[in-house]
């Protein structure tokens, strides 16, 4: 296995969840034996999931293996004082699209004011340098009284050797390492954090330099100032600062020395090529609360070339001025909230187009009653989020692209037709999306907008006595991707059952059909169906089946291709 890494953690967690006669005793009898060592100053509790899918398609070449398996266990011990939460996820690898193995595995043993962390982690130091990117290494967080520390150290992107056979055509990339920390003071009231991070990439990770691409080994170093004064209850400020420095290419020749600077070097974190790129970011927030209301003004600006190896994408270019304000009303069943302001980018007055625009967002919620409740939203503000191609009749690939989203309205509303009522449960839900976005190719936006509609109508009703629940919904979905107008229609019936005295047999199975057109013109029949059964024994244990098929029968002329999928997963499961 290539991850030598985790070894260690792995002999660690088998150490403790089973000796080395392990074969001769079941789990759960050695489970037991363990929580009842030291009963009063030990608590232990986690579990463990195996589940191996099958796969089968005709019609269509192969979108996984044929079998494949993955486990996932967790485990959490407590004793005096100590909190020891463990996690790891495996699988093994895809045969057919060149995909490698995987190992997701760590822990983060707690004491108190102080947090260790193992192997694979998350960490947040701010929105602009280290914000929530996983990583393999270890790091730690110390927090007694108002102090606050935390460092960190590790892997931040695995290296991936250029492959043009890859069937997911995977960019290739230099393995990334990462570190830094993050110190203070934080009060809830007050607040002061100095942060300091740096990222590079491993130019020998790769062993040919890829050709196809343009993949360019790249370090970054940041240095990041927070802060927060409250005065009184109702006046807080809030702010910060970040400086990024940042390599192109790290094999560029060096800058002179009578060029280095205290300030460019980033107090001696960055060395400096001909291919650096420096960046500032900052925003200044305030905020005034009276009574249930709460208004605010903010402005932020994040340079054009800014960039932050701590984050999986990153916004430049932009200008913004905000103003919020939240309240509720009508003794609390009216929530409000709103935000606009105007935004702009080409800061540097380099690009070929400028934009100035308004940008806001809104959101309303009512309660009427026990019974009927809604909530709006709109926004217009620009965010980074996954997009799912599901309407695309011609992409026989359910897809998942990176997208940014520029416009988003929601609607929701709930009629409980049967309130109060602990027998019998009914309602009624309608539903309304839709979103305005831009895929991001390469990190780069692209102009090609894409627009989706989705509106849902949901009635449940429910048995409690019997176990028993049911759903019908009908739902209408369009869209546009590049030049093509789609248009779904898909009525969904599912039903779910317990059996048994205890309840512990549970099934399910759903139905649904859709009626699919591109540009006006009828394309394609997609049925789909679904099965589980799901059978708890002993205690903690359960196994179950769930599968799942897909028929879809293209319109003669269409250009589609008929296709059968079949997908079926076998798994257990011990919670302890």
């Amino acid at each position: 296995m290539k991850h030598k890494k985790v070894i260690p953690i792995l002999i660690l967690f088998w150490f403790i969840i089973g000796p080395s006669n392990l074969h001769a005793q079941n789990l759960e009898s050695v489970v037991d034996s363990i929580k009842n060592f030291k009963a009063k100053s030990i608590k232990i509790h986690g579990g463990i999931r195996l589940a191996n899918t099958y796969y089968a398609a005709s019609g269509i070449n192969p979108r996984r293996d044929l079998f494949q398996w993955l486990m996932h266990a967790n485990l959490n011990i407590s004793v005096g004082g100590f909190s020891i939460p463990f996690s790891a996820t495996f699988s093994e690898g895809n045969k057919e699209f060149n995909l490698p193995s995987f190992l997701f595995a760590g822990l983060s043993p707690t004491y108190k004011w102080a947090t260790v962390h193992v192997g694979d982690r998350v960490m947040n130091f701010s929105k602009y340098s280290l914000s929530n990117h996983n990583f393999f290494g270890g790091g730690v967080e110390l927090n007694p009284g108002n102090f606050r520390f935390g460092a960190m150290y590790g892997r931040l992107k695995r290296a991936v050797a250029e492959d043009l056979v890859n069937l997911q055509a995977i960019d290739p990339s230099y393995r990334r390492m990462g570190t830094g920390f993050n110190t203070g003071f934080d009060d809830g009231n007050n607040k002061l954090m100095l942060s300091v991070f740096k990222a590079w990439d491993d130019e020998t990770s790769i062993p040919i330099v890829p050709q196809e691409t343009e993949v360019l080994p790249a370090d970054n170093a940041i240095i990041s100032l927070t802060g927060r004064k409250a005065i009184g209850k109702s006046l807080s400020f809030s702010g910060e600062f970040a400086r990024s420095a940042y390599n192109r290419d790290m094999r560029s020749a060096p800058v002179p020395n009578n060029e280095k600077t205290a300030f460019n070097q980033v107090f001696g974190l960055f060395k400096p090529t001909t291919s650096a790129v420096y960046a500032n970011a900052y925003n200044l927030k305030g905020n005034y609360r009276i009574k249930k209301t709460n208004f605010g003004l903010a402005y932020e600006r994040i340079d054009p070339g800014y960039i932050t190896m701590g984050s999986l994408y990153f916004d430049n270019d932009i200008e913004r001025y905000t103003a919020n304000m939240m309240t509720r009303l009508y003794k609390d069943k009216v929530s409000l909230s709103v935000n606009g302001g105007i935004e702009r980018n080409d800061l540097d007055g380099e690009e070929l187009t400028t934009n100035l625009r308004g940008i806001g967002s809104v959101n309303l919620g009512y309660r009427h009653n026990d019974r009927l409740n809604f909530s709006l939203s709109y926004s217009n503000f620009r965010n980074t989020t996954k997009l799912k191609s599901f309407n695309d009749p011609f992409n026989v690939v359910d897809s998942i692209f990176l997208a940014q989203v520029s416009q988003n309205i929601n609607f929701i509303t709930t009629y409980q037709l049967t309130p109060g009522n602990e027998s019998k449960t009914s309602s009624i839900t309608g539903i309304f999306s839709y979103q305005n976005a831009s895929s991001i190719e390469n990190d780069i936006v692209t102009n090609d907008p894409t627009q989706f509609y989705n509106s849902n109508l949901i009635y449940t009703y429910g048995v409690n006595d019997i176990g028993l629940s049911t759903t019908a919904a009908f739902s209408l979905t369009a869209g546009k991707v590049q030049s093509i107008s789609n248009l779904a229609l898909s009525p969904t019936l599912a039903v779910q059952k317990t059996f048994l005295e205890e309840k512990n047999l549970r099934t399910s199975l759903s139905v649904s059909y859709s009626k699919v057109y591109a540009n006006s013109n009828p394309v394609s029949q997609v049925f789909n169906t679904g099965l589980g059964i799901t059978y708890s024994f002993l205690k903690g244990h359960n196994v179950g089946w769930q599968n799942s098929f897909t028929w879809r029968s293209a319109n003669s002329g269409s250009g589609v291709t008929n296709f059968n999928e079949f997908t079926g997963v076998l798994q257990y499961s011990y919670q302890f």
